[in-house]
């Protein structure tokens, strides 16, 4: 008896030992795989941070070379960098965002500090990093890390050689410390299967806290899956909704053929195109992007659609157009947004085409016998960037055999998996590889160059395109 005592001891000791041994194995892994997945978070957040303190600072630049004037008066700047740090904070979600400028007194200083934080509240004491990018004119983003979870982005702004402001951008990854007590407690329930198997124990030592915390955890997980089915459910119907608000019946008889379409980088985008008879022998051209992606622009979206086809329908000109849908817009517009538009109105008997532009892309036009031709000029503001604008109209004239194409940003600033913009001057060459080919061949021609230049990457914007070709007189 005594001896089969021995044998059994012997035999829990070492089900208890391998057990142990199972233990450390598997917090060891999960140990690692946390560290791994840690340090691809990092990686992963910092090259989130460059991108978008990169298209803040184009859009500053863009709005230096736009209104400069705005730039000269302080108080207008202030107002500007505040509201583009303001949007920055709230589209991307982030810790903090700021812009930096250089001061003679600490070497820089915030020049957006508003509405939802403040760089003290980011850094403590002052950081010599934004000091030494702009006295060496730095034009590579600086990293930092701080408070062992913030990772923090200095992004600079150089025009002619010199830094003028830093895009100041920071996100929190949130604590390890939830992650390793998660996996440790599984850890620990593998732990006690093996006891169960190696029969070296007999109790249970799951109490009845530790169950109920684990269902809690469990029920939580279902009830998160069904949100997200939910919420990818009316977002389907949101992206049918947008999508039946786009005219799908193209022209293509008569004295006109057109074609257009819209790709969303998102469920739902801020682009739209239009395109509407006014009255028999006039038909109204809109291409729009409203600022931002997803929901938020989506909703911008249908009321910039609505007013400017309310108004064009009653037969103003498409400066007059802009104008009262500028008006409209900046009422009650606490989110920032903005839309650059550009509105045109054909008359089909004559091929005078009138048409005005609000911040929008440089419209591109083909002469029969010719090559597609980028139009430049004078831009004015976007609308909802500010109360009482004026819009001019400029007058041009179609002739037999003339092609017009429209587009949104999302063309030229498609993107390759390394980096690389799409262009102008790329969007150019592809339109004049077969500049005689049918309005959709031309969209879908280019569509197809900007789904092999991304390679499959998730696309950056919106892409938007309309092309209209006349035939004179039907």
């Amino acid at each position: 008896m005594a001896a089969r005592k021995k044998k059994i001891s012997s035999f829990k000791k070492a089900g208890i030992l391998i057990a142990i041994f199972a233990v450390i194995s598997i917090a060891a892994s999960s140990a690692l795989t946390v560290h791994k997945r840690y340090f691809t978070n990092l990686r992963n957040l910092k090259a989130e941070l460059h991108e978008i303190g990169v298209e803040v600072a184009v859009n500053i630049s863009e709005h230096m070379t736009i209104y400069s004037d705005s730039f000269d008066d302080p108080e207008q700047r202030q107002n500007f960098y505040i509201k583009t740090a303001d949007n920055a904070h709230s589209i991307f979600k982030l810790t903090y965002a700021g812009i930096l400028v250089p001061s003679e007194e600490n070497g820089f200083e915030c020049a957006s500090d508003c509405y939802h934080s403040y760089f003290t509240d980011l850094y403590a004491d002052p950081t010599p990093i934004p000091a030494q990018m702009f006295s060496e004119n730095a034009t590579t983003s600086w990293y930092d890390f701080i408070n062992g979870s913030t990772q923090v982005c200095f992004t600079p702004l150089s025009v002619d050689g010199k830094t003028v402001c830093i895009v100041c951008t920071a996100s929190d990854m949130g604590q390890l410390t939830a992650d390793m007590i998660f996996i440790a407690t599984m850890a620990a329930l593998l732990a006690i299967v093996l006891f169960i198997i190696c029969e070296s124990i007999t109790l249970c030592i799951l109490s009845k806290r530790e169950t109920e915390r684990i269902n809690a955890v469990i029920s939580e997980i279902r009830t998160s899956t069904a949100e997200k089915v939910r919420v990818g459910a009316d977002l389907n119907v949101a992206t049918k909704i947008q999508a039946d608000m786009l005219p799908t019946q193209f022209p293509a008889t008569g004295n006109i053929e057109l074609y257009a379409a819209m790709t969303p980088a998102k469920e739902v985008g801020g682009d739209f195109y239009d395109f509407f008879n006014i009255d028999r022998d006039h038909i109204a051209l809109v291409m729009a992007d409203v600022s931002g992606k997803g929901v938020p622009a989506a909703l911008f979206m249908v009321i910039a659609k609505t007013l400017i086809q309310d108004r064009a329908l009653m037969g103003r000109s498409p400066a007059r157009v802009l104008e009262y849908a500028n008006e409209r817009l900046c009422q009650n517009n606490d989110s920032g947004l903005f839309v650059t538009a550009w509105v045109g109105v054909l008359e089909l008997s004559t091929g005078n085409l009138t048409y005005s532009s609000a911040g929008h892309e440089y419209p591109v036009f083909r002469r029969v016998g010719g090559n597609y031709e980028m139009l430049t000029g004078d831009n004015a503001p976007p609308l909802a960037a500010m109360n009482d604008l004026e819009y001019e109209d400029t007058k041009t004239v179609l002739n037999s055999g003339d092609s017009l194409f429209l587009y949104t940003d999302g063309v030229p600033e498609a993107k390759s998996p390394t980096g690389k913009r799409f262009g102008n001057e790329k969007m150019l060459e592809i339109l004049n590889e077969d500049p005689e080919s049918s309005a959709e061949d031309v969209i879908k021609r280019l569509r197809t160059a900007i789904d092999e230049f991304d390679a499959g990457s998730d696309p950056f914007d919106d892409v938007t395109m309309m092309c209209l070709k006349y035939f004179g007189k039907a």
